[in-house]
């Protein structure tokens, strides 16, 4: 009779313990889904931020060589040629823009990013961006005064909780106009 009970009393105990691991696995496995769409997404919204640093470089690289020429006598041709440069640049941005928008609009509805999260998430947050278009109308006094500044923003945050599972990703601002994502959670 003791051992029978022993015996009993063992298995339930491996029981218990097995359905432990199985717990502990499955939220082992929710935390590396989310972690990995955080993951995609934040490096997504790298190359777009990067994408738009690009742009205004280039704009600020079009103001530097046209300088002589803006303050000039070739002043009316120099601005032209410069906002069609300008109204280029404006169409990939948009696109920056759009592509950003599409992000979020993924990131907001998780199960949809394939994350194999059946939950929609109870805390989400995207980093908004205050998106400044290049300006293809730009006036003389206008382009003479603006710097073309990158993004003043240093840093970028993006997280979201899932019964009882967070993670956050941060997208920086390095020295060198580059950007790096790392896990701050």
């Amino acid at each position: 009779m003791l051992g029978a009970s022993l015996a009993l009393l063992a298995l339930l105990s491996g029981l218990g313990l097995w359905l432990g691991i199985l717990h502990i696995r499955a939220i082992a496995q929710r935390q590396i889904a989310l972690d990995r769409c955080a993951g995609a997404s934040a490096l997504r919204l790298r190359l777009l931020l990067q994408a738009e640093e690009s742009s205004t470089m280039r704009l600020r690289r079009a103001k530097e060589a046209l300088l002589p020429r803006l303050q000039g006598k070739e002043r009316k041709e120099a601005l032209a040629l410069f906002r069609e440069g300008a109204a280029a640049e404006r169409a990939l941005q948009r696109e920056i823009q759009k592509q950003w928008k599409e992000e979020e609009s993924r990131w907001n509805t998780l199960p949809g990013l394939g994350c194999g999260l059946r939950n929609a998430p109870k805390r989400s947050m995207f980093p908004a961006w205050d998106f400044a278009l290049a300006d293809p109308r730009i006036s003389h006094a206008r382009l003479m005064q603006s710097d073309f500044s990158p993004l003043p923003e240093q840093s970028f945050r993006l997280s979201a909780s899932v019964a009882r599972i967070s993670t956050e990703a941060l997208i920086e601002k390095g020295t060198r106009h580059d950007w790096t994502v790392r896990w701050s959670k």
